[in-house]
């Protein structure tokens, strides 16, 4: 499977829209200059994973969305939850 860097700082941008943050906001939060997260949103840096984790944790969205999308992050959730009893 192959991860389009413009794919994930896409959904980076969504994520934080969808959580109502700024880009202050989340570049605060990760304890970056604003410029730093606006070059990773709009795909003209690659995030390190470390920023991606925190970005994820910030946006409530789970990783492996970032990097494959709803269908991975789908199978993932059910497989987590069926490993652990709940389904």
């Amino acid at each position: 499977m192959v991860i389009v860097k413009s794919q994930v700082a896409q959904r980076i941008r969504q994520a934080r829209e969808y959580r109502n943050l700024t880009q202050m906001d989340v570049a605060q939060r990760l304890g970056v200059a604003r410029q730093t997260y606006l070059d990773i949103e709009s795909g003209k840096t690659e995030p390190k994973i470390s920023s991606l984790v925190a970005i994820a944790e910030v946006t409530g969205r789970p990783l492996n969305w970032f990097l494959y999308g709803e269908v991975v992050a789908e199978i993932s959730r059910l497989l987590i939850e069926k490993n652990s009893g709940r389904s």
